[in-house]
């Protein structure tokens, strides 16, 4: 996995930020036919397998992220950031955002993903909020901090 301090320094530069995320992440990972009979779930209509990879198997995950560095491999870190099913496209104008959305998304419909896009001038990213030449904490974290409760032994520091 990327390292979030890495990913969020070399975003800082930018001014636009296009953010991309996979529908339904894992299941664009076909589960091979031997290993399907270890995912038997049983229902009340009756006995299933699962034909793409589940989020409750150990190393979907990994899969998933082997996966996601393969199919965009000539991109990332270079025209995009990936984390888990999140891509953020960055730019330094609209037209470098658009043309690297274009590469992006040509990419990801070769490869059969399904993907939604949001166009943003400021993004929460990993718990960070990152705008033009600005890196802050997410709100929500900050209220959670504050919100911690102050340790009154010496155990509990």
């Amino acid at each position: 996995m990327p390292l979030i301090d890495s990913t969020i320094d070399a975003l800082v530069i930018f001014r636009v930020f296009l953010v991309l995320d996979l529908k339904n992440g894992f299941f664009h990972i076909l589960v091979s036919k031997e290993s399907q009979a270890y995912t038997i779930f049983v229902t009340p209509t009756g006995q299933y397998e699962f034909t793409k990879t589940p989020f409750e198997l150990y190393n979907s995950p990994t899969s998933f992220l082997r996966f996601i560095s393969k199919v965009f491999r000539d991109l990332i870190q270079r025209s995009i950031f990936t984390y888990m099913d999140d891509i953020i496209i960055p730019g330094s104008n609209e037209d470098d955002a658009f043309s690297r959305l274009t590469e992006t998304l040509t990419v990801a419909v070769n490869n059969g993903l399904d993907i939604g896009e949001n166009a943003i001038l400021r993004v929460e990213f990993l718990g960070h909020i990152i705008e033009e030449d600005c890196v802050r904490p997410s709100l929500i974290k900050i209220k959670i901090i504050q919100g911690f409760p102050q340790p009154m032994i010496f155990k509990q520091l």
